[in-house]
């Protein structure tokens, strides 16, 4: 069982040097978006960790590796971004508008943090979890970001635990703990086999985790 909560800061909407106000407090299920928070945490595993800076920013994009916001024209179109150094994590603001998709992409988001905590050996167990279905020779995932990954593969990169696989590797975790933990039970890009998926359940809860 993983172990440990990380602490999720709200930041204010819309902040900017020149003006510091804010908009009205986002409501979420006719709740205060930061009560929402609070219980979507309690049904996370536990996990410890400094605080991770939440903040929702409208029309968000990906453009020559930068996140642009309100520049639709420039880039793809995304919606959640992490920045791990920063300890914070960007959301589409439109999520606040479907909770079912905003937990399943901010659980994805926060194992990120977890991801890079992990000990070499978890990590190992985990991608060993990924060679096993790669010779048993399944060609789907638990989420969009490592179908995506899995896909810019090229012949090689497994055998060489290259920068492509092990980019795969992460978000292929972060994907499967959002499948496990996000709350959704049927999603479009859920679409590994029932078998794989309880060996990828039992994988995930041998992992140890101190912290995010």
């Amino acid at each position: 069982m993983l172990t440990r909560l990380p602490v999720l800061t709200l930041l204010p909407a819309n902040r900017s040097p020149a003006n510091s106000e804010t908009l009205t407090p986002a409501r979420i299920q006719g709740r205060p978006l930061s009560n929402w928070l609070d219980s979507y945490l309690s049904g996370l595993p536990h996990i410890d960790g400094s605080p991770i800076h939440l903040e929702f920013l409208s029309g968000l994009t990906a453009h020559r590796g930068r996140l642009l916001t309100g520049e639709p024209e420039r880039g793809k179109a995304v919606h959640a971004a992490s920045f791990l150094r920063e300890r914070r994590i960007v959301l589409e603001d439109t999520l606040i508008e479907n909770p079912s998709l905003l937990r399943l992409l901010l659980t994805h988001e926060i194992f990120h943090f977890v991801w890079i905590r992990l000990s070499n050996g978890s990590r190992r167990e985990f991608e060993q979890a990924l060679h096993r279905e790669h010779r048993a020779r399944t060609t789907s995932e638990l989420g969009e970001s490592s179908a995506v990954a899995r896909e810019l593969l090229q012949a090689g990169d497994e055998a060489q635990r290259s920068l492509r696989w092990r980019s795969y590797v992460c978000e292929s975790f972060c994907d499967t703990a959002a499948w496990a933990y996000g709350g959704l039970k049927c999603y479009r890009y859920f679409r590994l086999a029932p078998e794989w998926r309880k060996r990828r359940a039992a994988v995930l809860s041998n992992i140890r985790v101190s912290r995010a």
